[in-house]
C-alpha cells in the first residue's frame, strides 16, 4: 500500500526488550532442605533461567498522524536450563508469534 485509504491506520511495533533472570523459588521450594538446594544452585548458576520478550507498540490514525493506542507487553519464553545456556530465536518464538496473533485479533470495538 503506498497510500493510506480513509479510515486507516499505521500500525508500528517493535521488540524493546529481551532478558533472562533466575527462575524464583517455588512453594516446594521453602523446605529446609529443598531451600538449601535452591540457594545452592542459586549461587552456582545452575538455577533454571526464565527469558522474557517486551514489546511496544502502536495503532497511528493516518489522517491526523496521531496515535489511537498505544500497547506495552510482556511475554514469558522457554526456560533455560541454566545461566550459561545461551538464549536462542527458539525460547521466544513463541511468545512473538502469540503476540503477533494477538495484534491481528485486536478489536476496537470490545472494550
Amino acid at each position: 500500500v503506498t497510500t493510506a485509504g480513509p479510515r486507516s491506520l499505521i500500525f508500528r511495533g517493535a521488540i524493546t526488550g529481551v532478558d533472562t533472570s533466575k527462575e524464583g523459588l517455588q512453594f516446594y521450594e521453602v523446605v529446609p532442605v529443598a531451600l538449601v538446594v535452591a540457594g545452592t544452585q542459586m549461587a552456582t548458576g545452575h538455577r533454571t533461567m526464565d527469558t522474557r520478550l517486551y514489546f511496544e507498540g502502536e495503532l497511528i490514525d493516518a489522517a491526523t498522524n496521531k496515535p489511537v493506542i498505544k500497547v506495552v507487553r510482556q511475554g514469558e519464553g522457554k526456560d533455560l536450563n541454566n545461566e550459561s545456556t545461551p538464549m536462542a530465536f527458539e525460547n521466544i518464538k513463541q511468545v512473538i508469534d502469540d503476540m503477533a496473533t494477538d495484534a491481528t485479533m485486536f478489536d476496537v470495538n470490545k472494550k
